[in-house]
């Protein structure tokens, strides 16, 4: 004996099977290898969070320089875009691979662009996890901030006149 169920629920339970199947899909590409750009500086906790997970590079001019990306062995590679040296390896290399690699920029919140497109742009870390996976993937999806009365208020008078 079959029951005849009205038409809404008869979609919805053809949207929850088909939904079933599909994945999450974030902005970022399939390569486990992360540079991180920072413009303000990683804490020591934060230094041994990432070290935690993977193997962490810290891009050194004298030891770096005329290497491409794809012959460094990392997880986590750290470029500081308050030196010279960096931000030139960063041009030479680093946006020739943006399809093999995942790109974050670090940065305190009142910084605006530096003219790159970044995969995500973060003001701190996640907090430890339970795998390098579930890290990594917070650590690649965008950050939800708090809203901000003040900003809010600027915006309504500047719009208002």
């Amino acid at each position: 004996m079959s029951i005849n169920l009205p038409s809404v629920i008869q979609s919805v339970i053809q949207l929850s099977e088909n939904k079933a199947d599909e994945s999450i899909n974030l902005p970022v590409n399939n390569s486990s290898k992360i540079v991180i750009c920072l413009s303000k500086s990683l804490s020591k906790e934060d230094l041994k969070l990432l070290q935690y997970y993977g193997q962490v590079e810290e891009y050194s001019h004298s030891i770096h320089n005329n290497v491409e990306l794809d012959k460094i062995d990392f997880d986590y590679l750290l470029l500081d875009l308050r030196k010279a040296e960096d931000r030139l390896y960063i041009q030479k290399h680093v946006l020739n691979h943006l399809q093999q690699i995942n790109l974050v920029l670090f940065r305190y919140s009142f910084e605006g662009d530096n003219g790159i497109s970044y995969n995500v742009e973060r003001t701190e870390l996640p907090c430890k996890q339970i795998s390098k996976k579930v890290f990594d993937e917070l650590l690649l999806s965008k950050q939800l901030e708090a809203p901000s009365c003040v900003i809010s208020l600027l915006r309504a008078l500047v719009c208002a006149s």
